[in-house]
């Protein structure tokens, strides 16, 4: 599905692997990354990256070993994209 076959602005469907909810555009992704980040704190540590299971865009915690460099990003071992 692309973005302009989603319902409206802000739509997402939940990952059948994972259970998060995916985004149809990253933009939609980094909206609610922002209105997330408001309301439970911890800016730096939520991304924006592009699912290997279900190829919509997820928000979520970057690992440890992310942040500190021992570990790709989400999605980068599969060739993701980046945020």
């Amino acid at each position: 599905m692309t973005a302009r076959d989603a319902p409206h602005e802000g739509a997402w469907v939940r990952c059948p692997v994972s259970g998060k909810r995916g985004y149809y555009t990253r933009a939609d992704a980094k909206r609610a990354r922002r209105q997330t980040r408001g309301r439970r704190g911890s800016p730096g540590a939520m991304t924006v990256y592009t699912c290997a299971d279900c190829d919509y865009y997820h928000v979520g915690h970057m690992s440890q070993g992310t942040r500190r460099g021992n570990a790709p990003r989400p999605g980068h071992e599969r060739g993701g994209e980046e945020s």
